[in-house]
């Protein structure tokens, strides 16, 4: 049997779509923020890897350039978190302050660490890095293997 054109519908597959959900452990700077993510596709996670790493190795408007590219990838897969907006906090209620939106807006009000952070993480994960990858190994860098992520 051919593929493609002619097949019957049992033989389709349509994946689930999977949402990620980012918390970082104790003790992180980010302890306590959880963000849920969608996948990417493929092109899309290889267009985003590559501004990354743009993003690190320019400056000027091509480093601008990057982020925007960076910040609206993020935006489409942003399904939620539980990030409040600092300019809505009271500083005398822990509880205060509104949500930031799940949205390249509400991303552009992130510092940029904070943000970087965020991509890191969903791209460890989006690449597949497994708990055991590097054990034993510490270059300096943070892991991304120390962030742990549920897949819902």
């Amino acid at each position: 049997m051919k593929w493609g054109i002619g097949m019957s519908s049992k033989s389709r597959f349509k994946p689930k779509k999977k949402q990620y959900t980012i918390e970082w452990p104790e003790g992180h700077t980010l302890h306590g923020m959880e963000v849920t993510l969608r996948g990417m596709r493929l092109g899309e996670l290889e267009a985003f890897a590559g501004a990354a790493v743009k993003f690190e190795e320019t400056t000027g408007d091509d480093n601008v350039a990057a982020i925007n590219f960076m910040v609206e990838k993020i935006a489409r897969v942003l399904v939620g978190w539980n990030r409040v907006d600092e300019d809505t906090v009271d500083d005398d209620d822990d509880e205060s302050g509104e949500l930031l939106p799940a949205t390249a807006e509400g991303l552009r009000k992130l510092d940029i660490e904070e943000f970087m952070e965020i991509c890191k993480a969903y791209m460890g994960r989006m690449g597949g890095v497994e708990e055991s990858l590097g054990k034993g190994s510490n270059n300096g860098d943070m892991s991304l293997v120390e962030l742990p992520m549920t897949e819902q």
